[in-house]
């Protein structure tokens, strides 16, 4: 399955919900919304990113190795990139305006979020009431406990964001990501697991680009 394909089953744009993409770190969920940004864009969707962690030019330099071109070459024009660092719920809604009537919202990554006095449960909050607002889904990217590594079976579990302090029931779908070969040399490269509320996906993963393919 394409990744665009699993997005566009499992997102409904145009309705208000919160997506959750979660992963231990380098687990692939940045590439994993990159690469559905990028193929929304280019079926005339409109996404806006909101990258904390990256800037801008290193997005569009990922971006463009996902698709085998050079960043000169990337269609963007369906796609704003927002590079500041411990964005608030606020700033994010002042630049996702209704007039912008955006298709998509990618927050990445939630514990990087400014929260100011607030907590994590009051930042999905706000950014719920949000999406109920603009009428757009929010995908939200999130860290996931690192005793995932620790113990015996790595792949993460619904239960895991319990440890986060993130309650399941706020979200409209969750991708919980696994690559064994993360932990596993001898394991296939290629293999994404897909962990969502009822069903696992198997995705390929492109381990020279870093992307999902």
């Amino acid at each position: 399955m394409k990744v665009c394909n699993l997005a566009m089953e499992e997102i409904k744009v145009g309705t208000g919900q919160l997506v959750l993409v979660g992963g231990r770190p380098a687990i692939g969920k940045t590439a994993f919304a990159i690469s559905i940004v990028l193929e929304m864009a280019m079926k005339g969707y409109k996404t806006v990113f909101f990258s904390m962690e990256m800037s801008k030019e290193g997005w569009i330099e990922r971006a463009s190795k996902r698709m085998h071109i050079i960043p000169d070459d990337l269609p963007i024009s369906n796609i704003d990139i927002i590079d500041e660092a411990a964005i608030s719920v606020d700033r994010i809604a002042e630049l996702s305006t209704v007039e912008n009537r955006y298709d998509l919202i990618v927050v990445d990554y939630l514990q990087l979020i400014d929260r100011g006095d607030g907590s994590v449960v009051d930042v999905l909050n706000d950014l719920n009431a949000l999406s109920v607002k603009l009428r757009c889904p929010i995908m939200i990217l999130s860290q996931l406990n690192r005793s995932i590594d620790v113990r015996d079976d790595h792949k993460p579990m619904m239960d895991d964001l319990v440890l986060a302090n993130i309650n399941i029931d706020l979200f409209g779908q969750v991708f919980l990501l696994y690559r064994d070969y993360y932990y596993n040399r001898d394991a296939d490269e290629t293999k994404l697991i897909v962990i969502m509320k009822d069903k696992e996906v198997l995705l390929k993963w492109d381990y020279q680009s870093i992307s999902v393919v």
